[in-house]
């Protein structure tokens, strides 16, 4: 329990860490760690293929 606790923490720790990087500290010049813009993009995708796998699921346990 306690390596999944530390896995879900190194991940957040991650991308905070770049958000504060691309947003704050980064200067004009430099190019941004991740584009987030992309991110977004595709973690809707993902979001709405959870979304829609999980109403296929829900309507074929009522049928």
């Amino acid at each position: 329990m306690r390596f999944l606790l530390g896995l879900v923490f190194g991940v957040l720790v991650t991308v905070g860490a770049a958000y504060v990087h691309d947003n704050a500290v980064r200067a004009p010049d430099q190019p941004t760690i991740v584009n987030w813009t992309q991110l977004d993009t595709t973690l809707r995708l993902v979001r709405d293929d959870v979304s829609s796998g999980w109403d296929r699921l829900s309507r074929a346990a009522r049928s």
